[in-house]
């Protein structure tokens, strides 16, 4: 099965237009799949936004904490930045599933900050810093790390599968669980 190149539908609505034919329609695979794949894009972007404002507002609803809210977005950019670079090295086609990575990591990634957040507001408030973060991480890193290793080998799993979409979805999805449990 040949490759089309990537501007091909570019280039002929732009030959047929160039030619003066006004009321031209295209039909055909590489037409559905340029505007499968435009329609993505544009629900990627559209997806993230509104996952990222649902976060940042319920963790300032939650918290009342504009710091919390500045150290939880940084973190879901970072986060989610290193899996989609991953998901990019690995060559995984943008579809259905990889569009939901974002959010599916990025509420993973808030759990685990919230939980450490949580915590640290627990500790007693004479404590230096450094100690209560110590406490912190003491306390808690156990339990995170399992809950995270789970959930990754649930993801994981996926790559038993004999179908591509899922086996890119389930490792990206996982290696981005362990960019929020390493952050």
């Amino acid at each position: 099965e040949a490759e089309l190149p990537a501007d091909f539908n570019e280039t002929v609505r732009k030959v047929t237009s160039d030619a003066g034919f006004s009321n031209t329609y295209f039909f055909g695979l590489s037409i559905a799949e340029d505007s499968y794949q435009q329609t993505l894009k544009t629900e990627i972007t559209v997806l993230s936004a509104v996952a990222f404002t649902v976060v940042v507002f319920l963790i300032w609803f939650s918290f009342r904490s504009f710091s919390l809210v500045v150290v939880a977005a940084v973190f879901l950019v970072i986060v989610n930045v290193l899996t989609l670079a991953v998901a990019q090295l690995l060559g995984a086609t943008m579809n259905v599933l990889t569009m939901a990575i974002p959010a599916i990591v990025g509420i993973v990634s808030m759990s685990d900050l919230i939980h450490v957040y949580t915590h640290f507001r627990e500790e007693k408030a004479e404590l230096p810093f450094q100690t209560k973060i110590s406490r912190t991480y003491k306390d808690l890193s156990k339990s995170l790390l399992l809950t995270s290793i789970t959930t990754a080998i649930g993801f994981l799993s996926m790559l038993f599968t004999d179908i591509v979409v899922f086996t890119q979805f389930g490792l990206i999805t996982a290696v981005g669980i362990f960019f929020a449990l390493a952050l």
